[in-house]
């Protein structure tokens, strides 16, 4: 299982340790901005071309950026001295550059007319303006009448889950653009507890857009590997105050594709909260951003010892991840609070790593936690 995923580290044009102090300094000098969105589309896209443009031209280079114009904003890739390859530049420069696009990004849960509503359970539980929307028994029944009726037409879908608990599996297809939201934050609860290996509570396939908002996920699974809550297969996937629990395995995991996490919670997995991966079947690695999220008493579980052993991380990233942490707090992990290894890259933009038992962090095989100016300065995460 752990074999599919392994990827030899790349070479590194210097000593790593020299690198890295080379590279704390870069960053002092260049300072960032912040996550939110400061600067105008013009200096994000500013900045952006000028890491894409010359990437794609010239092919593996020095990245200088002295080069940037005053007030763009500056990729997320390796400064003087690490020789960062284009794929690397290009994530990097795309996830950082269009980040204050995706904290203004309007929800799929508009007043837009154009939308297919729906409701689950009765219409007094649902939210303003869904109480004309079709009514179903259950999530899968919702989703499949959209999977007909929206979907193919290029509509998006929002459903409204009424309070009380619901015992399903959700699958969400390639090509639906779907919101489930709780007709209150934190009254509906979805849960699929069952001795079948390999079922989530919540997948997201391939091609498929889901927004969860203020929906309580619970899960139990009998499984040694691909054992989550919520799973994300190379899709597009939010998570707005949502609340998420594994009692087997690991709470939140994705495989390429995009995930951000907006606030909430996730706790109590018996393996690790968050687990980040490349693409199994190659592709564009995973894009994740993670802001205001406490990951909170995951991976205690002591694990199987013939197959996976425990205890785990709180979050692990593998294979080629770009991430970035804001505002993230993550505490009592059975072991490291965040392990990162195989080129994958987190950037860890304030918050606090703590009361982990083996400590704040791993990182091997090429993966990289940074910690920007302004948190490198007060010494990385808070304790």
């Amino acid at each position: 299982v752990q074999q599919r995923r392994l990827a030899l580290p790349r070479k590194r044009c210097v000593d790593r340790e020299a690198g890295m102090s080379t590279l704390r300094s870069n960053q002092l000098r260049h300072s960032r901005r912040p996550l939110v969105a400061r600067g105008s589309a013009l200096a994000s896209f500013t900045g952006l071309a000028s890491v894409v443009v010359p990437a794609l031209v010239f092919g593996p280079w020095k990245f200088d950026a002295s080069v940037l114009p005053s007030g763009a904003f500056q990729p997320m890739a390796k400064l003087p001295v690490l020789a960062a390859p284009p794929r690397r530049v290009i994530v990097g420069g795309l996830l950082v550059s269009l980040a204050p696009f995706s904290h203004a990004k309007p929800s799929l849960a508009s007043s837009d007319d154009s939308l297919w509503r729906a409701q689950v359970g009765p219409a007094s539980d649902a939210s303003p303006g869904a109480t004309t929307s079709p009514s179903f028994a259950s999530l899968t029944e919702a989703i499949s009448s959209a999977a007909k009726d929206a979907f193919p037409a290029g509509r998006a879908a929002v459903i409204t889950l009424g309070k009380g608990m619901w015992r399903e599996r959700v699958v969400v297809p390639s090509g639906a653009k779907l919101t489930i939201e709780a007709s209150e934050p934190g009254s509906a609860t979805v849960t699929w507890e069952t001795k079948q290996p390999y079922e989530s509570v919540m997948v997201v396939e391939q091609g498929a857009r889901l927004e969860l908002r203020g929906v309580r996920i619970r899960h139990a699974s009998k499984s040694v590997a691909n054992n989550y809550a919520v799973f994300l297969q190379a899709g597009d996937l939010t998570l707005v105050d949502c609340d998420v629990s594994s009692s087997t395995g690991a709470g939140i995991s994705a495989e390429g594709g995009m995930l951000r996490l907006i606030g909430g919670i996730v706790h109590d997995c018996a393996r690790q909260g968050l687990t980040l991966f490349g693409p199994l079947m190659g592709g564009e690695p995973l894009i994740a951003e993670v802001r205001g999220t406490l990951l909170r008493d995951n991976g205690n579980d002591p694990g199987d010892f013939d197959a996976i052993r425990g205890p785990f991380d709180g979050v692990i990233a593998r294979n080629g991840v770009e991430a970035i942490f804001q505002d993230v707090v993550v505490e009592g992990s059975g072991s490291y609070g965040i392990a990162v290894f195989e080129d994958a890259r987190i950037e860890f933009r304030g918050g606090a790593l703590r009361k982990n038992r083996k400590g704040e962090s791993n990182t091997r095989y090429g993966g990289e936690l940074v910690f920007p100016p302004a948190v490198a300065a007060e010494g990385g995460a808070s304790r």
